[in-house]
Protein backbone atom coordinates (compact mmCIF):
# COMPACT_ATOMS: atom_id res chain seq x y z
CA UNK A 1 0.00 0.00 0.00
CA UNK A 2 0.88 3.67 -0.13
CA UNK A 3 3.06 5.45 2.39
CA UNK A 4 1.08 8.13 4.20
CA UNK A 5 1.85 11.73 3.25
CA UNK A 6 -0.37 14.51 4.58
CA UNK A 7 0.52 16.82 1.68
CA UNK A 8 -0.90 14.42 -0.93
CA UNK A 9 -4.58 14.84 -1.76
CA UNK A 10 -6.61 11.69 -1.04
CA UNK A 11 -7.85 11.40 -4.62
CA UNK A 12 -4.31 11.73 -5.94
CA UNK A 13 -3.19 9.21 -3.32
CA UNK A 14 -5.78 6.75 -4.61
CA UNK A 15 -3.76 6.64 -7.83
CA UNK A 16 -0.41 6.07 -6.16
CA UNK A 17 -0.21 2.39 -7.20
CA UNK A 18 -0.22 2.97 -11.00
CA UNK A 19 2.03 5.96 -10.36
CA UNK A 20 4.48 3.66 -8.57
CA UNK A 21 4.48 1.38 -11.64
CA UNK A 22 5.56 4.35 -13.78
CA UNK A 23 8.14 5.52 -11.24
CA UNK A 24 9.63 2.03 -11.08
CA UNK A 25 10.06 1.93 -14.86
CA UNK A 26 11.37 5.46 -15.36
CA UNK A 27 13.40 6.03 -12.20
CA UNK A 28 14.63 2.55 -11.25
CA UNK A 29 14.70 0.27 -14.28
CA UNK A 30 15.60 2.65 -17.11
CA UNK A 31 18.24 5.36 -16.77
CA UNK A 32 16.49 8.49 -18.03
CA UNK A 33 18.56 11.68 -18.30
CA UNK A 34 17.48 15.25 -18.94
CA UNK A 35 18.91 15.27 -22.46
CA UNK A 36 17.16 12.04 -23.48
CA UNK A 37 14.33 11.55 -25.94
CA UNK A 38 11.96 8.99 -24.42
CA UNK A 39 9.35 7.11 -26.44
CA UNK A 40 6.31 5.92 -24.47
CA UNK A 41 4.20 3.45 -26.44
CA UNK A 42 0.66 2.92 -25.18
CA UNK A 43 -1.44 5.84 -23.82
CA UNK A 44 -3.26 3.97 -21.07
CA UNK A 45 -3.14 5.28 -17.49
CA UNK A 46 0.31 3.81 -16.76
CA UNK A 47 1.68 5.06 -20.07
CA UNK A 48 0.38 8.56 -19.34
CA UNK A 49 2.00 8.45 -15.91
CA UNK A 50 5.26 7.30 -17.54
CA UNK A 51 5.03 10.45 -19.69
CA UNK A 52 4.90 12.58 -16.55
CA UNK A 53 7.63 10.60 -14.80
CA UNK A 54 9.97 11.02 -17.79
CA UNK A 55 9.12 14.73 -17.99
CA UNK A 56 9.89 15.01 -14.27
CA UNK A 57 13.39 13.74 -15.11
CA UNK A 58 13.73 16.48 -17.71
CA UNK A 59 13.44 14.26 -20.79
CA UNK A 60 11.71 15.08 -24.05
CA UNK A 61 8.79 12.67 -24.35
CA UNK A 62 7.14 11.19 -27.42
CA UNK A 63 3.83 9.39 -26.80
CA UNK A 64 2.61 6.88 -29.38
CA UNK A 65 -0.80 5.26 -29.66
CA UNK A 66 -2.83 3.30 -32.17
CA UNK A 67 -5.82 4.45 -34.24
CA UNK A 68 -8.71 4.76 -31.79
CA UNK A 69 -6.46 6.22 -29.09
CA UNK A 70 -7.15 9.83 -30.08
CA UNK A 71 -8.73 10.84 -26.75
CA UNK A 72 -5.95 9.21 -24.77
CA UNK A 73 -3.29 10.83 -26.91
CA UNK A 74 -4.95 14.20 -26.35
CA UNK A 75 -4.78 13.52 -22.61
CA UNK A 76 -1.10 12.66 -23.02
CA UNK A 77 -0.49 16.05 -24.58
CA UNK A 78 -2.34 17.67 -21.67
CA UNK A 79 -0.14 15.70 -19.25
CA UNK A 80 3.09 16.92 -20.79
CA UNK A 81 4.03 14.86 -23.86
CA UNK A 82 6.18 16.92 -26.22
CA UNK A 83 5.13 15.01 -29.33
CA UNK A 84 2.06 12.86 -30.05
CA UNK A 85 2.25 10.06 -32.63
CA UNK A 86 -0.57 7.98 -34.03
CA UNK A 87 1.34 4.90 -35.11
CA UNK A 88 -0.26 4.29 -38.50
CA UNK A 89 1.56 4.54 -41.81
CA UNK A 90 5.19 4.45 -42.82
CA UNK A 91 5.84 8.11 -41.92
CA UNK A 92 4.22 7.99 -38.46
CA UNK A 93 7.53 8.45 -36.66
CA UNK A 94 9.07 10.96 -39.08
CA UNK A 95 9.01 13.72 -36.43
CA UNK A 96 10.78 11.45 -33.91
CA UNK A 97 13.43 10.64 -36.49
CA UNK A 98 13.88 14.33 -37.24
CA UNK A 99 14.28 15.36 -33.59
CA UNK A 100 16.88 12.61 -33.03
CA UNK A 101 18.81 13.18 -36.29
CA UNK A 102 17.64 9.78 -37.48
CA UNK A 103 19.11 7.91 -34.52
CA UNK A 104 15.90 7.07 -32.63
CA UNK A 105 14.80 7.38 -29.02
CA UNK A 106 17.34 7.01 -26.21
CA UNK A 107 14.81 5.12 -24.07
CA UNK A 108 11.58 3.38 -25.08
CA UNK A 109 8.92 2.39 -22.56
CA UNK A 110 6.44 -0.23 -23.76
CA UNK A 111 3.09 0.17 -21.98
CA UNK A 112 0.68 -1.11 -24.63
CA UNK A 113 1.03 -4.82 -23.95
CA UNK A 114 0.90 -5.74 -27.63
CA UNK A 115 3.37 -7.21 -30.08
CA UNK A 116 2.99 -4.21 -32.40
CA UNK A 117 3.75 -1.80 -29.55
CA UNK A 118 6.87 -3.73 -28.55
CA UNK A 119 7.96 -3.95 -32.17
CA UNK A 120 7.74 -0.19 -32.67
CA UNK A 121 9.65 0.43 -29.42
CA UNK A 122 12.52 -1.70 -30.67
CA UNK A 123 12.40 -0.21 -34.16
CA UNK A 124 12.16 3.42 -33.02
CA UNK A 125 14.83 3.19 -30.30
CA UNK A 126 18.44 3.89 -31.17
CA UNK A 127 21.48 1.62 -31.02
CA UNK A 128 22.35 0.87 -27.40
CA UNK A 129 18.96 2.13 -26.21
CA UNK A 130 17.09 0.86 -23.18
CA UNK A 131 13.64 -0.64 -23.75
CA UNK A 132 11.57 -0.94 -20.56
CA UNK A 133 8.82 -3.56 -20.72
CA UNK A 134 5.88 -2.42 -18.58
CA UNK A 135 2.80 -3.72 -20.42
CA UNK A 136 1.56 -7.26 -19.74
CA UNK A 137 0.54 -9.31 -22.77
CA UNK A 138 -1.61 -12.06 -21.23
CA UNK A 139 -0.59 -14.43 -24.01
CA UNK A 140 2.41 -15.50 -26.03
CA UNK A 141 3.49 -12.88 -28.57
CA UNK A 142 5.78 -13.14 -31.55
CA UNK A 143 8.38 -10.42 -31.90
CA UNK A 144 11.43 -10.58 -34.15
CA UNK A 145 14.29 -9.78 -31.77
CA UNK A 146 16.98 -9.54 -34.46
CA UNK A 147 16.67 -5.74 -34.56
CA UNK A 148 17.15 -5.49 -30.78
CA UNK A 149 20.14 -7.80 -30.98
CA UNK A 150 21.74 -5.97 -33.91
CA UNK A 151 21.22 -2.65 -32.12
CA UNK A 152 22.54 -4.13 -28.85
CA UNK A 153 19.57 -2.75 -26.97
CA UNK A 154 18.93 -3.53 -23.31
CA UNK A 155 15.47 -4.98 -22.55
CA UNK A 156 14.34 -4.16 -19.01
CA UNK A 157 11.24 -5.94 -17.69
CA UNK A 158 9.61 -3.69 -15.09
CA UNK A 159 6.88 -5.04 -12.85
CA UNK A 160 7.36 -5.04 -9.11
CA UNK A 161 8.46 -2.30 -6.72
CA UNK A 162 10.07 -1.96 -3.33
CA UNK A 163 9.64 0.31 -0.32
CA UNK A 164 11.96 2.87 -1.89
CA UNK A 165 9.72 3.06 -4.96
CA UNK A 166 6.75 4.01 -2.78
CA UNK A 167 8.78 6.65 -0.93
CA UNK A 168 9.94 8.21 -4.20
CA UNK A 169 6.41 8.05 -5.60
CA UNK A 170 4.88 9.87 -2.65
CA UNK A 171 7.62 12.51 -2.76
CA UNK A 172 6.96 13.14 -6.46
CA UNK A 173 3.21 13.34 -5.86
CA UNK A 174 3.66 15.70 -2.90
CA UNK A 175 5.91 17.97 -4.99
CA UNK A 176 3.46 17.96 -7.91
CA UNK A 177 6.16 16.60 -10.21
CA UNK A 178 3.67 13.90 -11.20
CA UNK A 179 -0.04 14.74 -11.15
CA UNK A 180 -2.41 11.84 -11.84
CA UNK A 181 -5.54 13.92 -11.12
CA UNK A 182 -6.45 14.41 -14.83
CA UNK A 183 -6.84 10.63 -15.09
CA UNK A 184 -9.92 10.68 -12.84
CA UNK A 185 -12.77 10.43 -15.35
CA UNK A 186 -15.59 10.04 -12.84
CA UNK A 187 -16.54 9.56 -9.20
CA UNK A 188 -19.13 7.04 -8.06
CA UNK A 189 -20.53 5.96 -4.72
CA UNK A 190 -19.43 2.48 -3.74
CA UNK A 191 -22.88 0.98 -4.37
CA UNK A 192 -22.69 2.18 -8.00
CA UNK A 193 -19.52 0.20 -8.64
CA UNK A 194 -21.03 -1.79 -11.52
CA UNK A 195 -21.54 1.37 -13.60
CA UNK A 196 -17.97 2.48 -12.92
CA UNK A 197 -16.59 -0.95 -13.83
CA UNK A 198 -18.62 -0.99 -17.06
CA UNK A 199 -17.18 2.38 -18.08
CA UNK A 200 -13.65 1.20 -17.31
CA UNK A 201 -14.13 -1.98 -19.36
CA UNK A 202 -15.45 0.05 -22.30
CA UNK A 203 -12.18 2.04 -22.36
CA UNK A 204 -14.17 5.25 -21.98
CA UNK A 205 -12.16 7.55 -19.77
CA UNK A 206 -9.18 6.52 -17.67
CA UNK A 207 -9.73 5.87 -13.95
CA UNK A 208 -12.92 5.95 -11.89
CA UNK A 209 -12.96 6.61 -8.16
CA UNK A 210 -15.30 4.71 -5.85
CA UNK A 211 -16.26 6.82 -2.84
CA UNK A 212 -17.54 5.47 0.49
CA UNK A 213 -21.08 6.40 1.45
CA UNK A 214 -21.50 9.00 4.16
Amino acid sequence: GCIANDSVDLEVGALCEPTAVAVRAVYERASVDADNVVLVSGPGPVGLLCVQAARARGATVVLAGAPGDEARLAMGQRMGADLIVQAAGEQAFAALEEMTDGLGADVAIECGGSASSLRQCIEQARKGAQVALVGLYGRNVEVALDVAIIKEQTLLPSFTYGHGTWERTMELLAAGAIDPAPLVSGRYLLEAWEEAFALARSRRGHKYLLLPTG
